[in-house]
């Protein structure tokens, strides 16, 4: 026997073997009378009542689709979201849960994905599509069992093109932005620092060497951390540069 359809993923809260009841075709496209209509109908609510096993697979779902819909708003691959309900699925099986908002944990899990992925997303943003605060995803984060997860290291490169992107800059100062950021992980400027910081004023004082015109309060901005902090960043590079 082989199975047919879409693939499993553990973004379903099935896996994504349940079935769907039509409305008013059969499976050729033709349409079927009333009398069949008002049966398919009464199916469709014995199906909705009897999709969920317990009420722990209902919750399930939920926060599956939640972990769907901020991804779409954030326009993150498939991948993270397999990888985000597939870290929900583990924490909901060692009891994490348990007395926590459902919405809370499920954006920790994303979060945490995009840790794993390398991914440089700031709990501000997640959070800003969330159903929950930023505080409240760090605090789901840390509920998570954060030394079973294994995250990449975010540096300073990381953040730089995606900062050049929001802020528009050329692709001279993207390329002389990159070359500080390197040199600033090399030089170790970035120990202890918010790499997002740091790949602002890189690009801050890529534009500076190029003619841009762009302020550090774009930069700042984009990157989600204060002037005062890109400035510091930016007189530590300059020294080096």
């Amino acid at each position: 026997m082989r199975r047919t359809g879409s693939r499993l993923t553990p973004a379903r809260h099935d896996y994504g073997v349940s079935a769907e009841i039509g409305y008013k075709r059969d499976a050729n496209g033709n349409r079927v009378s009333s009398k069949k209509q008002w049966q398919l109908h009464r199916l469709r609510r014995e199906h909705r009542r009897a999709r969920y096993g317990s009420k722990a697979e209902r919750n399930l779902a939920h926060a599956l689709q939640e972990i769907a819909r901020m991804s779409s708003a954030l326009d993150l691959p498939r991948s993270v979201v397999e990888e985000a309900s597939q870290v929900y699925r583990q924490a909901q099986h060692r009891d994490l849960i348990r007395g926590r908002s459902i919405e809370m944990m499920a954006a920790g899990s994303l979060y945490a994905a995009c840790r794993c992925r390398g991914l440089q997303r700031r709990p501000g943003e997640i959070g800003s599509v969330a159903r929950c605060t930023a505080d409240q995803l760090r605090t789901g984060y840390r509920a998570l069992k954060v030394e079973e997860i294994e995250p990449q290291i975010v540096t300073a490169r990381t953040y730089v093109p995606r900062l050049a992107s929001d802020c528009r800059v050329t692709s001279e100062v993207n390329a002389r932005a990159y070359e500080l950021a390197d040199l600033a992980d090399r030089d170790r400027i970035t120990n202890g620092r918010n790499p997002a910081g740091v790949a602002a004023a890189c690009l801050y004082l890529a534009g500076n060497e190029r003619g841009s015109a762009k302020t550090q309060t774009e930069f700042a901005a984009a990157a989600d951390v204060t002037v005062s902090t890109l400035r510091a960043r930016y007189y530590e590079l300059r020294e080096r540069a």
